[in-house]
């Protein structure tokens, strides 16, 4: 039996819906190299000591934590004809692709440079320094747009279903070129030098996916109609203590950060014990067919079960291929006929959730807003999506810190070349990508344990909510917040 049964009229239409698809997918495709490869960048091509990554990683949290909650109010306070989000989503994508450019061609500008050059570790450090801060900016107003784009669930579903599924597509792609340019220059078949490949891949996928972001965001328009007096910092702060749906939300990123370790040492295990980058790719085919295939499974899920429900079983049934394919392989890390066909059912296998496990903690994300709006009156899409970036980042900051430092421990050492690390540290970086992640990240299924953002009080607050923007539309005497406020919500 369905357990969210509220719906709502529909106010975006299909073309919003792709110019959403479109944005969604050029950020993931300017995103996606750099977090795939990011680790990689550093330490093998630019060559930076992997302690000295870890302390610019952990000062990085902390530059975080004090700018991103600033900007959450400051996004909020801000009132444009075109909207409190969207003059920030289109101010960034330029001053993006430029520090892209700055940032992947550095391998050249150090040339020759130690792994302590100082000259070098300083420009990296600037550079990534003033991309965090553009992250800051964008990346509350990005989170928080479909929040602002419609109250409609129904909405709401579709644009982050089209969303999920153009990264899905999209974000992959300069990677497994890479990987497979990797492959071929390790086996002579190309003479293309690996940093200037990466360089050129780095600065193309930025530049086409921030130009797809830039103009496709023109296009989405911000229509939830909200109250002209808005929180004080410390009334943020304050409200954001008493949301118990974002805090079960935070916590759940917190405790499940071990999971993107496991896709950062499997770049290290196709690379270096496997022998061949484009077997990442070549394990993904199945997955790639599969997992788009999944977002047809969303109706069925969610006719059956509510998000809570579906988030805790998507996360315990995530765990099972993994477990089973370390066992399986343990023995055999380094035998490409046996590992790689295990990688690849594990893959197609976890790739079933793909669509159902994207899409449903986004709408969940998006209704910590309604709940405190419903609670307090104050719709504060900035400050609830600054705190929840703040602790993506701060996840991202820490499994980098944690992985440099990881590979030093397990004996890892950079620039080794294919099948040259020690059979101890074949063993650890095949555990580290299978088994130790997903056996630390079931933990993070605790917190939604206490999420109650669904069934009744689910309907109540969205039947509260339209009866308030529709008194407010009229006080505020708006004709062009009327459509939002009139959010025909109908519990069945």
């Amino acid at each position: 039996m369905a357990v969210e049964k509220t719906d709502m009229r529909r106010y975006v239409g299909k073309r919003e819906i792709l110019s959403y698809a479109v944005t969604v997918g050029g950020n993931g495709l300017a995103g996606g190299f750099g977090s795939s490869w990011g680790t990689y960048f550093y330490i093998n091509i630019l060559r930076v000591d992997p302690i000295w990554l870890s302390r610019m990683f952990a000062a990085l949290g902390i530059w975080d934590t004090a700018n991103d909650p600033m900007m959450g109010v400051i996004i909020d306070r801000t009132k444009t004809r075109f909207g409190k989000l969207k003059p920030y989503l289109v101010a960034t994508p330029l001053p993006n692709i430029l520090l892209a450019i700055a940032l992947y061609m550095s391998p050249m500008l150090f040339a020759g440079a130690s792994e302590k050059s100082v000259a070098k570790f300083a420009y990296l450090v600037t550079v990534v320094v003033i991309q965090e801060f553009l992250g800051t900016i964008g990346g509350a107003a990005y989170g928080a747009v479909v929040t602002a784009v419609s109250p409609s669930p129904r909405d709401r579903q579709a644009l982050y279903t089209a969303g999920s599924f153009a990264s899905f597509l999209l974000s992959g792609l300069p990677g497994m070129l890479f990987s497979l340019i990797i492959d071929l220059n390790r086996n002579g078949v190309i003479d293309a030098p690996v940093n200037v490949t990466f360089s050129t891949l780095g600065i193309a996928s930025a530049a086409i996916g921030y130009g797809l972001f830039f103009l496709a965001i023109t296009k989405i328009k911000e229509r939830v109609v909200r109250s002209y007096e808005q929180p004080s910092l410390v009334e943020s702060f304050k409200n954001l203590a008493h949301n118990r749906p974002l805090i079960c939300l935070v916590a759940k990123g917190v405790l499940g950060m071990s999971a993107s370790l496991g896709s950062s040492f499997g770049t290290y295990y196709y690379a270096d014990v496997l022998g061949a980058a484009s077997y990442r790719s070549l394990c993904g085919i199945a997955s790639f067919i599969v997992g788009a295939f999944s977002y047809t499974l969303i109706p069925f899920f969610k006719s059956r079960w509510d998000n809570k429900q579906i988030d805790i079983m998507v996360s315990l049934l995530k765990i099972i291929a993994p477990s089973l394919t370390f066992f399986a392989g343990r023995r055999n890390v380094r035998s490409v006929s046996r590992i790689v066909p295990l990688i690849a059912i594990w893959n197609a296998v976890n790739a079933l959730f793909d669509g159902v496990g994207s899409v449903v903690p986004s709408e969940m994300m998006a209704e910590t807003v309604d709940y405190m709006e419903w609670k307090t009156g104050m719709r504060s899409e900035g400050i609830t999506f600054a705190a929840a970036n703040l602790i993506t980042k701060l996840v991202g900051v820490l499994t980098s810190s944690m992985g440099t430092l990881i590979l030093a421990k397990i004996g890892y050492r950079p620039g080794l070349g294919v099948g040259a690390q020690s059979a101890k540290t074949n063993q650890w970086l095949w555990a580290l990508f299978t088994i130790i992640p997903q056996a630390f990240g079931v933990i993070d299924c605790i917190p939604i344990l206490f999420y109650n953002l669904v069934g009744g009080t689910r309907e109540t607050m969205l039947k509260d909510l339209t009866e308030r923007r529709r008194k407010l539309a009229i006080e505020l005497g708006g004709q062009a917040n009327q459509v939002a406020a009139e959010s025909n919500i109908s519990a069945n």
